[in-house]
């Protein structure tokens, strides 16, 4: 680095009992480095990998619902800004769509639902007018805020009228897409993408299907096999779009970590593989596994990877969350080849309000009042300290920390400055030493605590070895060194931090209680057969 500017560092830090809340640091400064330290971070910008996208969240229908209701004009306008500014704001660069209602929408709709018995082939009364209320407005704004947002829409369930079923009750509820459906279907999925542009709204990313694996009898979704998924793509979504010559990507799965050999087995399929960009995952999965990314990634290496949905829990714990977020999303998620990290829900209520059917207690990235008084959550700070620093066009670069507490991740900007972000996964404070080609500056991290660093200019020549052993393709999920109790515990509260929102979003926990209640009067209930059997 030629000259006192550049070798200046950006500190920006975020602490797990808040005192620190992504909040600018006194600066640091490069300085040749003179030894090689026991702890230490090495970055090397000539190991490239992934482009990146951006960071965001999902904009439901009740986040959007939130965000008009319950916001002044001005105030809703003052959010927007600080969210999707690049430059004032934490510059969130990416949000998903639900293509109809989610669990999270004042009530269950389709873009063409029709009367019970009757069918809709030539998509004679699709209308997206629903969506004109309060979604495209939002969604217009942002994207005049931040001109390179990127948008993915993903579909929880088609019209009723395309579905077979074997439950009673409202047809957009679970069931699979009828055979004789798949052709017109991929047509409502393309007349959503031109619908949505001639709105204003460009869709960059389309998923074939949310949470394929998974059918609720309590809010739209649907279930759709690996075979299934890759016949609907091979001989009608790809062509459809072809035929319509728009450029949105499709991408394929998802749905959850602890599956990696869905996507494999569609992108196993040549046909199927030639329309996809890509693979989304969720993090709901015990425990989380976010190398799973990397093994879809090492099958097929030429597809993207994408994270599309996590959501906190209201009432959980800051600093835990925030650790669990910074090590599997944030740091974990784009280590193992993620292009765009997304949470789920952008606003809700104080109470993850409104929603239905979903299990409740969801919390958004920022949580707005009836009255309008706005609450930044753990999540906003996670997301913020990447998408207030990694642009659209980054890459990432090796960061390879010596120390196993030390969880980083490293980006390359188009503007040439680069990005270091280091959580401190331990119970104590560590000490450790970032080196930049020839140059280096130490910095002490507490523990639980988040830093992200940002620097200008190129690498002086390095003199010192600094050999290490490559960082690994796939990281194993193993207990970390532990520490005595402290440790154990840390270890467990990871795993339990992935158990919460997966019992939320499919139970909820009233479900959860009423399985707990209902398995315990089972087995006394078997207890007590086994004791009134007649002994020998």
């Amino acid at each position: 680095m030629a000259d006192d500017t550049e070798t200046q560092v950006a500190a920006w830090l975020t602490t797990g009992d808040r005192r620190h809340l992504l909040e600018l640091q006194p600066p640091l400064h490069f300085e040749p480095a003179q030894s090689v330290q026991p702890m230490r971070v090495i970055l090397d910008a000539t190991r490239v990998d992934q482009e990146i996208d951006g960071f965001g969240a999902a904009l439901t229908d009740s986040a959007a619902w939130v965000l008009t209701s319950y916001l002044t004009a001005g105030a809703r306008e003052q959010l927007l800004q600080e969210l999707f500014t690049p430059t004032d704001g934490i510059g969130l660069g990416y949000l998903r769509v639900p293509i109809g209602a989610s669990d999270f929408a004042l009530y269950h709709y389709t873009y063409d639902d029709m009367p019970n018995g009757q069918r809709d082939p030539d998509l004679r009364h699709f209308s997206i007018a629903h969506d004109e209320a309060y979604i495209l407005p939002i969604l217009r704004r942002v994207r005049a805020i931040n001109p390179h947002l990127k948008i993915m829409a993903s579909p929880w369930s088609p019209p009723g009228w395309m579905k077979r079923r074997w439950l009673p009750g409202n047809p957009l509820y679970g069931g699979r897409l009828r055979r004789d459906c798949y052709d017109v279907y991929a047509h409502y999925l393309v007349a959503f993408i031109r619908a949505y542009m001639a709105a204003g709204v460009p869709i960059d990313a389309l998923t074939v299907q949310n949470e394929p694996g998974f059918g609720s009898f309590r809010y739209p979704s649907m279930k759709m096999d690996a075979d299934e998924q890759a016949e609907f793509v091979r001989q009608h979504l790809g062509p459809a779009l072809a035929r319509a010559e728009l450029a949105t990507k499709i991408v394929i799965w998802d749905h959850n970590w602890d599956n990696p050999g869905y996507p494999k087995a569609v992108l196993n399929n040549p046909g199927a593989k030639r329309f996809v960009a890509g693979t989304a995952f969720h993090c709901y999965s015990f425990p989380p596994r976010p190398e799973a990314q990397s093994l879809v990634r090492a099958a097929h290496p030429d597809r993207d990877i994408y994270f599309t949905e996590c959501t906190g829990m209201i009432g959980s714990d800051f600093a835990s969350d925030l650790r669990w977020m910074m090590r599997y999303l944030l740091i974990g998620a784009t280590r193992h080849g993620a292009r765009a990290v997304l949470l789920w829900n952008l606003a809700l209520d104080e109470h993850g309000n409104p929603h239905t059917g979903a299990g409740g207690q969801c919390r958004g990235v920022v949580s707005v009042t009836a009255r309008g008084k706005l609450e930044r959550n753990v999540e906003y700070y996670a997301l913020g300290h990447a998408s207030r620093f990694v642009l659209p066009g980054a890459y990432r670069i090796a960061a390879t920390s010596t120390n196993r507490q030390i969880e980083t991740v490293a980006f390359h900007n188009p503007d040439g400055t680069t990005v270091l972000i280091a959580l401190n996964d331990d119970i104590s404070l560590h000490t450790f030493t970032v080196y930049w080609g020839g140059e280096s500056f130490c910095y002490a991290l507490e523990a639980g605590a988040v830093a992200t660093f940002i620097w200008q200019g190129e690498p002086a020549p390095a003199l010192l070895d600094m050999s290490v052993v490559p960082e690994p393709t796939l990281e194993p999920d193993v207990m970390p060194m532990l520490h005595g109790w402290a440790a154990v515990r840390q270890w467990i509260d990871n795993r339990l931090q992935s158990l919460a929102p997966l019992i939320a979003r499919r139970l909820g926990w009233r479900g959860l209680l009423a399985l707990v209640v209902g398995g315990s009067l089972l087995a006394w209930l078997v207890y007590r057969r086994i004791r009134r059997r007649p002994q020998g």
